[in-house]
C-alpha cells in the first residue's frame, strides 16, 4: 500500500521543519526517505535531492545525513561514558585548535554534550536495555540525542526525540537544535507529538500529514490562520501543534459557527483547498533552490 502520496517541500540550510500527524499518518516514513533510509520499502518514487545530489550520490555521505529514530539501539553493556567516547572520537574535525590533541578535543566535546543534556552523573552507568539494567528510559533517550549531535552532520532528522523528556528539558533541546541550525547552517527536520507553543515557535516551517497525504506545508506562523479560515476552531491558549494534528481527527476538531456546511470533511478535500492556496504556490517557488547557481 502507499504510505505517502504527493508529499513535497524544501528545507534550506539554516531552516527547521516540524512534521505533524497522528501515529500511522506517515511521519516516520517521511523522515526515513528524507534521511535516505530506503530499506524496507517496496519502492520510492519521486525526486528527493540533497543539495544537488541524488539519493544514490548521497549514500557516500551517510555520516552527514543523520536520523535519530524513536527506538534507541545501543550496546547495552557499555557505559554512557564509553558510548559517548566512541561517538566523539569517530568525528574529530580535520582542523583543531593549536596546542590541542585529537584526544583532548574528543574529551572536551564529550564533556560538553553530556553537560548540555544534564547526564554527566551517568558517565559510569551502563546504558542498558530491556534485559540489562542501566540508566532510566529518559536518560537513555538523552544519550541517543547527544550521540546524534556528536556526528556533526549536515542534515538531521529527529523522530519524536522528546519522548520520555519532561517539558522543560524538551524545550531546552529544541532551543539547542535552533542554535545549532542557525550557527552551523544545518537542515533540521523534526517529528513531535504534543509539542508546546514554546517549541512550535522555534520552527520556520510546518508540514501536516493525514493518512499519508500532505494537507499543509508552509511557514509555521501561517498554519493556524489558514486552518481557522477553513472553519476549524482554535481554543485560546491551546498548543498550535495539537490543534493542527486534531484537525485530522473528526472526534477532536471543533467547527466554527457558520462553517458547518462548508468545512473540508476529509484529507482529500483539505489537500485540494491547500493546493489552490497562495501558501502552496509560494512554497513551490522554492523547489528549484538546490539547482539554481
Amino acid at each position: 500500500r502507499s504510505i505517502l502520496q504527493d508529499s513535497h517541500g524544501c528545507v534550506k540550510p539554516g531552516e527547521m521543519l516540524l512534521v505533524l500527524g497522528r501515529p500511522g499518518s506517515g511521519c516516520t516514513t517521511l523522515l526515513n526517505v528524507l534521511s535516505n533510509r530506503r530499506a524496507g520499502y517496496r519502492s520510492v518514487t519521486g525526486d528527493v535531492r540533497f543539495g544537488s545530489m541524488t539519493p544514490e550520490e548521497a549514500t557516500q555521505y551517510k555520516g552527514q545525513i543523520v536520523m535519530n529514530s524513536e527506538e534507541e539501539i545501543f550496546f547495552p553493556t557499555l557505559t554512557v561514558g564509553q558510548t559517548m567516547d566512541f561517538a566523539t572520537r569517530l568525528k574529530i574535525p580535520f582542523h583543531i585548535p593549536d596546542g590541542a590533541t585529537p584526544a583532548d578535543w574528543a574529551a572536551d566535546f564529550k564533556r560538553f554534550l553530556m553537560e548540555s543534556m544534564k547526564i554527566s552523573h551517568t558517565e559510569d552507568t551502563k546504558v542498558g536495555n530491556e534485559f540489562v539494567r542501566g540508566v532510566s528510559g529518559g536518560e537513555r533517550n538523552r544519550v541517543s540525542i547527544i550521540e546524534c549531535m556528536a556526528t556533526r552532520g549536515s542534515v538531521f532528522c529527529w523522530d519524536n526525540s522528546t519522548r520520555g523528556l519532561d517539558a522543560s528539558t524538551a524545550l531546552e533541546w529544541a532551543k539547542a537544535l535552533r542554535a545549532m541550525t542557525n550557527i552551523l547552517g544545518l537542515t533540521t527536520i523534526v517529528t513531535l507529538y504534543q509539542a508546546g507553543n514554546g517549541i512550535y515557535d522555534l520552527f520556520d516551517k510546518v508540514l501536516v500529514l493525514d493518512e499519508g497525504q500532505q494537507i499543509f506545508y508552509g511557514p509555521a506562523p501561517l498554519a493556524k490562520p489558514f486552518m481557522e479560515g477553513l472553519g476549524f476552531g482554535y481554543t485560546d491558549g491551546a498548543n498550535v501543534s495539537d490543534y493542527l494534528t486534531g484537525i485530522t481527527v473528526p472526534t477532536e476538531r471543533m467547527i466554527l459557527p457558520g462553517y458547518e456546511g462548508s468545512f473540508p470533511r476529509n484529507s482529500n478535500e483539505l489537500r485540494g483547498i491547500y493546493q489552490k492556496s497562495d501558501i502552496c504556490q509560494n512554497a513551490m517557488l522554492e523547489y528549484d533552490y538546490a539547482s539554481t547557481p
